[in-house]
């Protein structure tokens, strides 16, 4: 699940949502959620990530999958703190 996290949007501008669930599998690179679930039908299908472990506190996410009929733009990066 993401959203953006803008405290104000431009008048013209609508605030995105996207989340999806389902089984996975991930064989060290390539994780693959096979989509059961999703805010959008355009999202029920297999959501194709690239996944980059930046030492043992950094996990990068890069996109595969197309979003919304477009190519992936959102790389996610989750980091350990403390």
């Amino acid at each position: 699940m993401g959203c953006d996290s803008r405290t104000t949007l431009p008048p013209e501008a609508k605030r995105a949502f996207v989340a999806y669930c389902g089984r996975y599998t991930f064989d060290g690179i390539k994780l693959v959620t096979h989509a059961d679930g999703a805010s959008s039908p355009e999202l029920l299908e297999d959501q194709v990530r690239h996944i980059r472990f930046d030492g043992s506190r950094r996990m990068t996410a890069v996109p595969v999958s197309r979003l919304f009929g477009r190519s992936g733009g959102v790389e996610l990066v989750w980091e350990r703190v403390g």
